[in-house]
C-alpha cells in the first residue's frame, strides 16, 4: 500500500514530466549521431534536454523568447566535449541545462561552463531525462552568484572527468521560480565575467584544458603508456639518450633519434640547462602542412618548493631528417591563467630547434602549440604529471 507521502510524489513528478514524442526523440537521435561514437549518447541525452525545456517554457512561459542560436549544442567543435547545453539564450539571459539520468545528491556541471567565460551562465538548469519513458523532467536551478556563494564557503575541486559534482541541495528546488527571474530580472542583476578578446590565453587553449585529458608523462619514468600517450603516437626514448650518453659524431641524417636528442641535450646543458636526474624522454614525428616535425619532450621530478612535489618539462621542436624548420616557425607553451614562454625561428636564429623548458606542482598540467609562419596551428592534448609510486 502507498504511502500518502509517495502518492503525492509521483503525482508532482506526473504533473511536472514533459511527454517527448517519438518524433522529438528521433531529432535527438539523429543530431547525436553527427559525432563520433563516444560523445554520442551523452549529446543525445543533452538535445532530449534541450527539446525538454523547449517544451517546458512553451507550456508555461510563451512570452519568454528562447534562442538557440549560439547554442553550444549546434557547435560541433563543442557539442561532443561540453556535457551540457550551454549558450542557450531566454530573454537575453545564458543559461546552461545539464541533462541527468535519475537524479542522485550531486549535479555534474562542465568545469568549461563554471570557469571559462565564453561558457558561463546565469542560470544552470538540471533537466532529468526518462529516456525509456520519453519524458524529461526540469527539476532545479542554480543561479551564477548562488553558486560562487557556496563555492566560497564549501570549495570544490573537479573530478577526473572535467566536471564538478555540485550538492544538488545547492540548486533551486522550484523550477518555477525560475520562469519568475527570466520574466522579472534584468542580466545585470547576475554579474558574469567579462569576455575580453584580448586576452594572452586563447579561448581554444583553455577550452583544451578543461575538456581533453592530458598525457600522463610520469608514467615515462616507469616506461609506461597511458592511453592519450599511444593514441597520439609518442615513443619513449632509452635513459641513455637523457642521461650520460654521448652519441658519436656523424651526421644528423644518420643518427637513431636517441642519438640526436642526445647530441642537443649536449648542445643545451653546454649552454646551461641543467635536466632533473632521472629524466625520461619520448618523441613524435608528423607531418604538418607537408613540413615533416618531430617533436621532443623530456620529464622529470625537480626539488620540491614549500614541501609540494614539482616536475619540469622541456620540448625542443625540430624537423625530420633531411628536412629544416621553415622560418618563422614558433612553439608556445601555456597554463590555464595565459602563455608562459613562446619561442620563434626567425633570421636572427642560427640554431636548428626550438626549445622550452617549465615546471610546476605535479597538479599543473601545460599546454604546447606549434603556429607554422603562414598562421597555420596546431595545440596538442595537454601534458600532465602524475607518477604511479611502487606498491600503488
Amino acid at each position: 500500500m502507498y504511502s500518502f507521502d509517495l502518492l503525492d510524489e509521483i503525482e508532482r513528478v506526473s504533473d511536472a514530466a514533459i511527454a517527448l514524442s517519438p518524433d522529438q526523440m528521433r531529432q535527438a537521435a539523429e543530431l547525436s549521431r553527427r559525432l563520433p561514437d563516444a560523445e554520442q549518447w551523452q549529446t543525445y541525452l543533452n538535445a532530449l534536454a534541450l527539446i525538454s525545456f523547449e517544451e517546458w517554457l512553451r507550456g508555461r512561459a510563451r512570452e519568454v523568447v528562447l534562442n538557440r542560436a549560439d547554442c553550444s549544442l549546434l557547435h560541433p567543435s563543442y557539442a561532443g566535449t561540453i556535457p551540457a547545453v550551454c549558450n542557450l539564450n531566454a530573454n537575453q539571459f545564458r543559461l546552461c541545462l545539464i541533462a541527468t539520468g535519475n537524479l542522485t545528491d550531486t549535479v555534474s556541471v562542465p568545469r568549461a561552463a563554471i570557469e571559462l567565460p565564453e561558457f558561463v551562465a546565469h542560470f544552470y538548469v538540471a533537466v532529468e531525462i526518462r529516456e525509456e519513458q520519453q519524458q524529461g523532467i526540469v527539476q532545479g536551478f542554480l543561479r551564477h552568484d548562488q553558486l560562487l556563494a557556496c563555492q566560497q564557503s564549501h570549495p570544490l575541486s573537479p573530478d577526473a572527468d572535467q566536471t564538478y559534482s555540485l550538492p544538488y541541495d545547492w540548486f533551486e528546488q522550484d523550477p518555477d521560480r525560475l520562469l519568475l527571474h527570466l520574466r522579472c530580472l534584468e542580466p545585470d542583476a547576475i554579474p558574469l565575467p567579462e569576455i575580453t578578446r584580448d586576452r594572452a590565453t586563447t579561448l581554444s587553449n583553455l577550452f583544451q584544458f578543461l575538456t581533453q585529458r592530458a598525457v600522463n608523462t610520469g608514467l615515462w619514468l616507469r616506461e609506461q603508456w597511458d592511453e592519450v600517450a599511444q593514441e597520439v603516437a609518442w615513443v619513449l626514448l632509452p635513459p641513455t639518450a637523457t642521461s650520460m650518453m654521448r652519441s658519436p659524431v656523424q651526421s644528423s641524417f644518420q643518427r637513431s633519434p636517441g642519438e640526436e636528442f642526445a647530441a642537443i641535450v649536449q648542445q643545451l646543458e653546454r649552454s646551461g640547462l641543467r635536466l632533473p636526474a632521472q629524466a625520461r624522454g619520448a618523441y613524435r614525428d608528423w607531418i604538418m602542412a607537408n613540413i615533416p616535425l618531430r617533436l621532443y619532450a623530456i620529464v622529470g621530478e625537480v626539488p620540491p618548493t614549500d614541501q609540494r612535489p614539482e616536475w619540469s618539462l622541456l620540448l625542443v621542436l625540430g624537423a625530420q631528417p633531411r628536412t629544416s624548420l621553415p622560418q618563422g616557425i614558433s612553439l608556445q607553451v601555456s597554463d590555464p591563467t595565459g602563455i608562459l614562454v613562446e619561442r620563434t625561428l626567425d633570421s636572427q636564429t642560427t640554431a636548428d630547434y626550438l626549445f622550452v623548458q617549465v615546471s610546476g606542482t605535479w597538479d599543473e598540467k601545460f599546454l604546447a602549440s606549434i603556429t607554422l609562419p603562414d598562421g597555420e596551428r596546431l595545440t596538442l592534448p595537454p601534458f600532465g604529471f602524475q607518477p604511479v609510486r611502487g606498491g600503488e
